[in-house]
């Protein structure tokens, strides 16, 4: 049996030592193998305000012809000729004495100049052409992914993919941050039409700032979306927590989920923890991480802005050291003196 000196002796060292100890053990590093995100933040409320409201500027779009569109031809003196024409399966128009004209995929302009030049190299000199569209063939256009209503629209005539995402009824609550469009692009040179696919962040469409942002709005707003062509908005994805939290562990994330947010679904931090040493570690890139410290003193209390976050985060939660090391001797030094020897 251990002596009342001794039992003090044993205090005393535990008392000195585990908050030592538990100074390293708090700097604890968490290896994730993924973390992923998206560049830009996004909220679903203002962003389905933007979109209801019009907050975005429109471009000033071309539109293009397409498959079911039907036309009205006027080729002066040539009354042969004049008559309304609907653009085909393959994307052309079927003229008396000349042939099919392909005109999908053109503006109207660019339609009349081709079909003068069509008619210089094969019936007239110098014909006078003049066309104009008479009615708008269907369009079938998907949208899915996280949109309010999400499903398969047919229209008569083509919308840009801020207009479609408005008519889906907008982002659902768990929508991520980026839009994803597949649509048809005319090759200037060759003619020839193919699909191609674009990843743009909402925030930047909805919420511009920079002149990058005005940039990617302007381009997306001059696309003419056509059949078959295709708007996916991806859902969002999960954070992780870990540290002095009371339930560690990963979380859905919506496009609207702060870093306070986060800590109510966790079920708050724990006593030990320290506002001041919350860490949020981000994927910027394939081989760049970028770590962002937060007061959450500060948050709370509305000096600091409440960090949204983003798909992939990963939330460290640091410990106050001196309640660390006093919670470890209560939870095992206490334990140790009345141990018998």
């Amino acid at each position: 049996m251990l002596t009342t000196v001794n039992r003090m002796k044993i205090f005393l060292i535990l008392l000195v030592t585990i908050p030592l100890i538990a100074c390293g053990g708090a700097k604890r590093t968490i290896e994730v193998e993924q973390l992923e995100s998206n560049n830009e933040d996004s909220d679903v409320a203002s962003l389905n305000h933007a979109l209801e409201l019009g907050n975005t500027k429109k471009a000033n779009r071309i539109y293009t012809l397409g498959i079911g569109d039907e036309v009205s031809l006027l080729v002066y003196l040539v009354e042969e000729l004049s008559r309304e024409y609907q653009v085909a399966g393959n994307g052309s128009i079927q003229l008396p004495l000349v042939g099919p004209i392909k005109v999908s995929g053109l503006s109207i302009v660019e339609a009349q100049n081709e079909i003068s030049r069509v008619l210089s190299s094969k019936l007239l000199k110098d014909p006078q052409v003049t066309l104009s569209i008479t009615e708008y063939g269907s369009r079938d256009i998907s949208v899915s992914g996280a949109v309010r209503i999400p499903k398969i629209y047919t229209l008569k005539r083509g919308r840009d993919p801020l207009e479609m995402l408005n008519i889906a009824g907008g982002l659902s609550q768990i929508a991520g941050y980026d839009m994803h469009i597949s649509y048809t692009v005319r090759d200037e040179v060759t003619g020839e039409e193919r699909r191609t696919k674009s990843i743009v962040g909402l925030a930047s469409l909805l919420q511009p700032e920079t002149p990058e942002d005005f940039d990617a709005l302007q381009k997306v707003r001059s696309i003419v979306l056509s059949n078959g062509d295709s708007i996916y908005i991806p859902v969002a994805g999960k954070v992780y927590i870990d540290g002095a939290i009371t339930n560690s562990g990963s979380y859905d994330v919506e496009n609207n989920t702060t870093i306070l947010s986060l800590f109510a679904m966790a079920g708050g931090v724990d006593w030990t923890a320290s506002p001041r040493k919350v860490k949020v570690l981000r994927r910027i890139s394939r081989k760049e991480n970028k770590e962002y410290t937060l007061n959450i003193t500060d948050i709370k209390n509305n000096k600091a802005e409440n960090f949204k976050l983003q798909d992939g985060d990963l939330v460290l939660v640091g410990h106050n050291s001196f309640k660390y090391g006093l919670s470890a001797f209560w939870k095992y030094g206490l334990r140790l003196m009345f141990l018998p020897f």
